[in-house]
């Protein structure tokens, strides 16, 4: 899944240093998988974001999973809003990101976070796995034959359940409850 999806997905190490990520992480971030792995998280932070790094990243370590937008400087020296949703050792000391650009307001969550004994539907499931191949809301609807606004209604029903905020936390959360796995995406053919 980690090199097939069209999700920027990067691997950090405990000193926040990247030691992998994927074709689309290279492509969210304008440069070569070379020239992200060995840099530091800070080194594509706003500079006057750049002193909040170290304590964000130590309440990270302690508290798990994180999500949310940060604003991002591509190597091209652009400014981009991501969502982003972040799993803290994965494997021992290294830490999965996944990033979307963010290109529409994120659905809200009901409060409460997840809904008790909440499951996700097969045609939920069928969406997330769409989502997690990198489709877009538009996309979905076309490759399934169903309406934008149905696609929509899917995913503000899957944030609700899985207690996601965004949608890559989501498909985090889902590959980590089993909601979907690895091998599905991979077989996917979108």
């Amino acid at each position: 899944m980690f090199e097939h999806t069209q999700n920027a997905m990067l691997i950090v190490s405990d000193d926040r240093v990247y030691v992998d990520c994927n074709a689309a992480a290279g492509a969210l971030l304008e440069c070569s998988r070379e020239q992200i792995v060995g840099r530091r998280i800070e080194d594509f932070t706003p500079v006057e974001l750049r002193g909040q790094v170290p304590a964000a990243w130590a309440a990270f370590l302690s508290s798990g999973a994180s999500e949310g937008t940060y604003e991002l400087i591509t190597a091209k020296s652009r400014r981009i809003a991501v969502e982003y949703s972040a799993t803290p050792n994965f494997m021992p000391g290294l830490h999965l990101s996944i990033l979307m650009r963010k290109t529409e307001p994120v659905a809200a969550v009901r409060a409460g976070g997840r809904l008790a004994g909440a499951r996700l539907s097969q045609r939920e499931r069928e969406i997330l796995r769409h989502l997690a191949m990198g489709a877009s809301g538009r996309q979905i609807a076309a490759d399934l034959f169903i309406s934008s606004e149905t696609v929509r209604t899917h995913l503000r029903n899957i944030l609700a359940k899985l207690g996601a905020k965004t949608r890559p936390h989501a498909v985090a959360l889902a590959l980590q409850h089993g909601e979907i796995t690895a091998e599905e995406i991979d077989s996917s053919s979108l």
